[in-house]
C-alpha cells in the first residue's frame, strides 16, 4: 500500500503545482479567474469533509467501544439513511439553479423561490421519515437482532435518523450561502462542529463505557447537528436581510 501510495502523491502533488503554475496571473485576467474558481472548489470540498466527517468517525469510535456487531448494524443503517438522502440532495441539485436565477432579480423574487424550495424539502424530509420508520418497524426485528438487543438496535436507528434528518434540513441555507458565495463562511461553520463533536467523541471513547458512551456520542452529535442548522440559518438570514454577515454568538467567525 505504501509502495502505491508515494508515487500517487507524487502525481497529486506535481498536478497541483502544474496547475498553480498554469493559474498565474496573466495580463488578461484568466490567471485570478482560475485561482478564484480553485478556491471556491476547495472550500467546497472541505465545507463536504467536515459536514459528512461526523458520520465517518462513527464507525471506528463504535467498533472500539463495542465491536464489530454494533458497528455491522451502524454501517447497515448508514447505507439505508444514505440511500435515503439521494432525494433530498437531488431536490437540492434541481433548485439551485432557480436560486441563482432569483438572485439576480429582485430580493422578492429570491425571497419567493428560496420559500417554495424550503417547503419542499421538508415536505419530502416528513415523507423520507415516516417511509423510514414503516421500513424499520416492518424490517427491523429481522435485522437488529443479528447484532444487538432490539431495544439498543432501536435506540442507535431512531438516533441516526434524527440526525440524518436534521442535517437535511440545512440544505435550504447552504444554498442560500452558496448563491450568495459565501462557502468560506459554511466550511467554517462545519469545521467548528465537526472538532467540536471530535473533542466530546474522544472524550467519551477515552471512558470506555461501552454503550452507553456510543449513545452519548449520539445524542451529542444530533446536538452539534442541530446547532449546526442553527448557525447556518441565522447567518443566512443576516446575509439576505441585512446585505452582510455580522457574526455575533460566535467570535471566532470573524
Amino acid at each position: 500500500m505504501f509502495s502505491f501510495g508515494a508515487p500517487l502523491m507524487t502525481v497529486t502533488a506535481v498536478g497541483w503545482a502544474y496547475l498553480i503554475y498554469k493559474s498565474r496571473p496573466f495580463n488578461d485576467g484568466r490567471g485570478l479567474e482560475v485561482i478564484n474558481d480553485l478556491k471556491s472548489g476547495i472550500e467546497l470540498g472541505m465545507t463536504n469533509f467536515f459536514s459528512d466527517g461526523m458520520i465517518l468517525l462513527l464507525g471506528p469510535i463504535t467498533n472500539f467501544l463495542v465491536g464489530a456487531g454494533h458497528t455491522g448494524l451502524i454501517g447497515l443503517v448508514m447505507s439505508f439513511l444514505g440511500a435515503t438522502l439521494l432525494f433530498p440532495r437531488a431536490l437540492a441539485m434541481y433548485h439551485l439553479p432557480e436560486l441563482v436565477r432569483a438572485n439576480k432579480q429582485t430580493p422578492a423574487d429570491f425571497s419567493e423561490a428560496f420559500h417554495f424550495f424550503r417547503r419542499i424539502l421538508f415536505k419530502l424530509l416528513m415523507i423520507t421519515g415516516v417511509g423510514v420508520l414503516l421500513v424499520g418497524t416492518i424490517g427491523g426485528p429481522l435485522v437488529f437482532t443479528e447484532a444487538a438487543s432490539l431495544n439498543e438496535a432501536w435506540a442507535i436507528f431512531l438516533l441516526l435518523l434524527a440526525i440524518t434528518l436534521v442535517n437535511q434540513t440545512g440544505l435550504p441555507d447552504s444554498s442560500r450561502l452558496m448563491v450568495k458565495e459565501q462557502s468560506h463562511l459554511m466550511m467554517r461553520i462545519n469545521a467548528i462542529a465537526f472538532f467540536t463533536f471530535a473533542l466530546f467523541a474522544i472524550i467519551l471513547s477515552w471512558l470506555d463505557a461501552g454503550l452507553t458512551s456510543l449513545l452519548l456520542i449520539l445524542i451529542g452529535q444530533l446536538a452539534v447537528t442541530t446547532w449546526r442548522v442553527l448557525l447556518l440559518n441565522i447567518y443566512a438570514r443576516r446575509l439576505h436581510y441585512g446585505g452582510q454577515v455580522e457574526p455575533v454568538y460566535m467570535p471566532a467567525l470573524r
